[in-house]
């Protein structure tokens, strides 16, 4: 979201504001809808989903690998990891596209 005093140089300055693209859009949208699913997916779509959002909103995993015996961080690092090199804009499609399945068959 913008500040106020962001909005104001723009005007100053001529520069147009920044609009939401539609891919954005829909991403942030179905984002919310996922998670109200009347059924729980599965751990490996959820970690997918995981992978995903992290890529499309971070980019790469820059982060270290935890420790073999921390399971669930482990899970979550592989999966953003496994998603390496891939553009913001193909993960905001993957995900959209898995979380439409998802909201298709747990709802």
């Amino acid at each position: 979201e913008m500040c106020i005093r962001d909005r104001y140089q723009r005007r100053v300055r001529g520069l147009p504001f920044p609009i939401m693209s539609d891919l954005s859009a829909k991403f942030e949208k179905i984002s919310v809808d996922v998670k109200k699913v009347s059924q729980r997916p599965t751990d490996e779509e959820l970690l997918k989903l995981y992978g995903l959002y992290k890529q499309a909103t971070l980019g790469d995993n820059t982060t270290d690998k935890p420790w073999a015996w921390q399971n669930e961080p482990k899970a979550k690092w592989e999966a953003w990891e496994g998603n390496k090199g891939k553009s913001k804009e193909d993960a905001m499609e993957d995900y959209i596209s898995l979380a439409e399945e998802i909201i298709k068959n747990y709802s």
